[in-house]
């Protein structure tokens, strides 16, 4: 009997307060070492400087673009908190399953290459 299945992995569900306080806290430790005012920060991500400290709270959800102008101004200083919180990219698990071939042999690569041919009938 199959108490735990680990269909899809035994990742951690990511929650919509998890990316709000990642996005938050680098609002405010950009802030902190750029030295900069509320109304900075709000001025670069294209909202007044209340919203701006809404956002950095928790108090409410940074909109697309708000996302876009930060990550543009700031780079990975800004996203890397949030992105490290969001499953591997497809090229890393790429990556993985090479390196897994690799040090295992190659009936995986054989049983991926059977199953596309299958596929492509």
């Amino acid at each position: 009997m199959i108490v735990n299945p680990t269909i899809h992995g035994n990742r951690r569900i990511v929650t919509k307060s998890d990316i709000t306080t990642a996005y938050g806290d680098a609002l405010l430790k950009i802030k902190s070492e750029d030295r900069l005012t509320w109304e900075d920060v709000g001025v670069i991500i294209g909202k007044c400087e209340d919203q701006a400290m809404k956002y950095a709270s928790g108090e409410a959800e940074m909109g697309a673009f708000s996302i876009a102008f930060a990550a543009h101004a700031w780079g990975a200083r800004f996203t890397a908190k949030a992105h490290a919180l969001l499953p591997p990219h497809v090229d890393e698990l790429e990556a993985h399953r090479a390196i897994r071939e690799q040090l295992v042999g190659r009936p995986f690569a054989k049983k991926r290459a059977a199953a596309l041919k299958a596929a492509a009938k």
